[in-house]
């Protein structure tokens, strides 16, 4: 298996170097008056939750599906649903997420 800190330092060095892009988009934000630092933690803690008590249940036995049933699903879940997230924004910041944006 290649590693690429042996084979491509140069590369690995200028990624690390690179800012991650939740502190570019979470600056974004700030300097357009959309949401300051706290907000994005508090978004990201409201969302590292929910990520958690999924894997809980995950874990736990809550999503044991046969394959047939899987495979007889509509697929359409949470994945299609965008009002999880505005609910997750909505929860940590306290106002609707619609309005933040037309501001």
């Amino acid at each position: 298996m290649d590693e690429p800190r042996a084979t491509l330092p140069l590369s690995c060095a200028a990624i690390d170097a690179h800012p991650r892009v939740l502190q570019l988009y979470t600056q974004n934000l700030e300097r357009r008056g959309v949401a300051s630092a706290a907000e994005v933690a508090a978004w990201q803690a409201v969302a590292a939750a929910a990520f958690d008590a999924e894997f809980a249940a995950f874990r736990s036995g809550g999503y044991n599906v046969s394959p047939v049933q899987w495979l007889n699903s509509t697929w359409q879940g949470d994945a299609l649903q965008v009002s999880l997230w505005t609910k997750l924004s909505e929860k940590a910041s306290g106002t609707r997420a619609d309005e933040a944006c037309l501001e």
